[in-house]
């Protein structure tokens, strides 16, 4: 009874530490400081930087459509999530802000990103 007790004690431990979860590290957003040139995600082209267009524009584009696909929009980042930077918001020229999610948390962006201009590729949806 003994021997049973002991291999049945064996047992639970070692499927004890083969399910145990393995450290796994949480996403951060990039260290250090956004220079120019820098991307994050997918590089952007310089025939998308080229004919990037301000937010005023997107907005206008949004008058006759809810998605608008493949656009890049350029402009001076306000605010950045602090914590990930899994989102910013864009200054527009009237003064309000336009939000910018990065879909699924695919990339974040560093936290040093306020304040700087950014150009950003990708599909834009009105909310």
């Amino acid at each position: 009874m003994k021997q049973f007790l002991y291999s049945a004690l064996f047992f639970i431990s070692i499927s004890t530490l083969s399910f145990s979860q393995e450290a796994v590290e949480k996403s951060a957003p990039p260290a250090g400081n956004a220079a120019v040139g820098d991307y994050y995600g997918d590089n952007v082209s310089t025939v998308s930087v080229d004919k990037a267009i301000s937010v005023e524009k997107l907005e206008l584009k949004f008058k006759d459509q809810k998605k608008v696909e493949n656009v890049a929009v350029k402009g001076m980042v306000t605010d950045v999530c602090e914590k990930r930077g899994c989102w910013v918001t864009i200054k527009t020229e009237n003064g309000s802000s336009f939000f910018v999610k990065m879909k699924d948390y695919a990339f974040f962006v560093p936290t040093a990103l306020k304040g700087k201009n950014v150009v950003l590729e990708g599909n834009a949806e009105k909310k």
